[in-house]
């Protein structure tokens, strides 16, 4: 099964937020990754089983709702 990567962000959440992301992925049954790149720096993202629409974008809109609040 392929997955599905949302949320793609350069910008370094604190630790306190990144648990907190972590919690939200979880809890819609997706994953928060963060990484360090040679050449590209820091990037953070989330990814999910690729389910197709509409439940990958079901998923994605309940973390990033969740997120933003």
């Amino acid at each position: 099964m392929t997955e599905h990567m949302f949320g793609v962000s350069r910008d370094k959440p604190t630790r306190r937020e990144a648990r907190r992301w972590r919690r939200i992925a979880k809890k819609s049954g997706a994953h928060f990754v963060e990484t360090s790149l040679r050449g590209v720096g820091y990037q953070c993202w989330f990814y999910c089983n690729n389910l197709g629409p509409p439940f990958t974008t079901a998923i994605e809109k309940s973390v990033l709702e969740e997120i933003a609040r």
